[in-house]
């Protein structure tokens, strides 16, 4: 029987965030190696950032390309850029120039939040491509030429306020394609389609909560991140430690420190987090969820990785231009029948989306 989505968690979201930052202001909404930052800080933060973002020129509806590693500068610039009512463009800060130079002309982006190490590359490809764009620096150690302090904008009154204006079914973000098949596509998305995915699959399906203290390890430019690891988290008034990496030793000790309850990582790191724990008798006894995202889970690692965590692995499908995931396998429930397929009752065609196939997560199974 299909849970009733929780449309509650649909609407702006300014809205949510000054909720929150009423209901639990100190708490910590996402932290990673450097710094973290509490519900009532990052509602601040974002508002004085899009306020800002107005009055440097940025318009309604004008794209805003947001290019640096995981970082927690990285969720406050897709919720700033949302509140000046601009168009959030989160892409791989590792890219080539050439994908870079596609990213954005083809976005048509004229703004750039980015990473202070990308910006050497930000400048010489918009040079080779005719392009003059106004940079946003995030965790520079030193001014840089041309280019506007993240921080400074941050925590410094804007001399206008934030727009909070965008409507739920208005171009909010666009997500590029991986470029398997081709050049790289853009996918337009909103805030409704986005928080569908939480109020239709990741609440009432996987469960996630205010209770709930996740780990990512998955680039924040992907739809994963951005469905759940970002918007699946605010919504609910969940937390999340952002890795830089997927090195599973780390991600084991900040499950461990953490006393992570979800998890998100791909199926060569759940691999390798089975051999440690083989070597080293590790547990994971408050991790309730585990998904493998980015390439299909092999019928051993599931079977591994319960006989190690004492947990399931479970799968969604899905894509980034469908939205995210079109099936998802609840916590409890038949397993698939074959490798690779599930049986209907435990596909939910309703759920929402990570935008990565093959995505494995599960309930705990008593030891014996």
């Amino acid at each position: 029987m299909t849970e009733e989505p929780s449309v509650a968690l649909v609407r702006p979201l300014h809205e949510i965030l000054t909720h929150h930052a009423l209901q639990r202001a100190d708490e910590r909404v996402f932290q990673d190696s450097r710094r973290s930052v509490t519900y009532g800080a990052l509602e601040r933060r974002t508002r004085f950032l899009a306020g800002h973002l107005a009055a440097l020129g940025v318009q309604r509806g004008d794209r805003v390309l947001l290019r640096m590693g995981n970082r927690v500068e990285m969720v406050e610039s897709y919720l700033a850029v949302t509140r000046a009512g601009a168009v959030g463009v989160p892409v791989d800060p590792r890219s080539s120039d050439a994908e870079l130079a596609h990213h954005l002309l083809d976005s048509g982006a004229r703004t750039v939040i980015s990473g202070a190490a990308q910006i050497p590359q930000l400048l010489r490809t918009g040079r080779s491509s005719g392009l003059d764009c106004c940079l946003i620096v995030v965790g520079a150690t030193e001014p840089v030429a041309g280019a506007t302090d993240f921080e400074h904008l941050a925590v410094t009154p804007p001399p206008v306020d934030a727009r909070d204006d965008l409507d739920l079914d208005e171009t909010a973000w666009i997500l590029y394609t991986s470029g398997t098949t081709g050049r790289p596509k853009g996918v337009v998305t909103t805030q409704r389609k986005s928080l569908w995915a939480t109020a239709a699959c990741t609440r009432p399906i996987l469960g996630l909560s205010a209770t709930d203290r996740l780990v990512w390890p998955m680039p924040l430019y992907h739809a994963a991140s951005h469905n759940i690891g970002v918007l699946a988290t605010l919504a609910v008034g969940a937390f999340a430690h952002i890795l830089e990496g997927s090195a599973p030793d780390e991600i084991m000790e900040t499950v461990r420190s953490e006393q992570a309850t979800f998890l998100v990582g791909s199926p060569t790191t759940y691999h390798r987090m089975v051999d440690l724990a083989r070597e080293r008798g590790l547990e994971l006894p408050e991790l309730r969820v585990c998904m493998a995202a980015g390439s299909a889970c092999p019928p051993a690692l599931h079977e591994a990785f319960e006989d190690a965590f004492g947990i399931r692995l479970l799968d969604s499908y899905g894509s980034s231009e469908t939205g995210g995931a079109i099936t998802t396998q609840a916590l409890t429930g038949p397993r698939a029948t074959r490798p690779g397929h599930h049986r209907h009752p435990a596909a939910r065609p309703d759920a929402a989306s990570d935008g990565h196939a093959d995505r494995r997560g599960g309930g705990r199974r008593p030891r014996g």
